[in-house]
């Protein structure tokens, strides 16, 4: 049973991730004039975002060829976040499961 609930917490907290990250990713990205997605949104989304964009926004305005360099930041930030969503959802996940055990 805990091998399911590890699979279900690395599952879910991939895609959570993910998610977070690459719209965080196209927000910093848009935030440039040159970029297919720029407009008044990208500011919005990089709010949101802030915790996983703050470095990619750092590298878009400091480097003049950012594209790969913020490709592997934003690599690195989407390891970490992962990590970090994956022990969230496992606590909560045994806890769940202990209360229901508890239960029966």
């Amino acid at each position: 049973m805990k091998k399911e609930i590890k699979y279900k917490a690395i599952k879910t907290s991939f895609i959570i991730a993910f998610l977070y990250v690459g719209f965080g990713t196209l927000s910093v990205l848009s935030l440039d004039p040159d970029f297919v997605f720029f407009g008044d949104w990208a500011w919005l989304g990089f709010l949101v975002s802030l915790p996983v964009s703050v470095f990619g926004f750092g590298i878009v305005y400091a480097e003049p060829d950012y594209m790969y360099l913020l490709i592997v930041t934003q690599v690195v930030v989407l390891l970490v976040f992962w990590f970090i969503v994956f022990k969230v959802l496992l606590k909560r996940y045994i806890r769940k499961n202990r209360k229901v055990i508890n239960n029966d």
